[in-house]
């Protein structure tokens, strides 16, 4: 249901939950580019600890 990048997204969600199981984190977005040919897009995104 969730499309081609699904489990990209997944493997996100559960990097960040680990990541917050160790405690406080901060998330900065870095860069989003769509890609129409692939229904799909790029991100970067990088976490450090407080």
């Amino acid at each position: 249901m969730g499309g081609g990048s699904a489990h990209e997204v997944r493997t996100w969600i559960a990097a960040y939950a680990a990541l917050a199981a160790g405690g406080s984190y901060e998330l900065e977005y870095r860069f989003y580019e769509a890609i129409p040919e692939w229904i799909a897009g790029f991100a970067v995104t990088t976490a450090a600890r407080r």
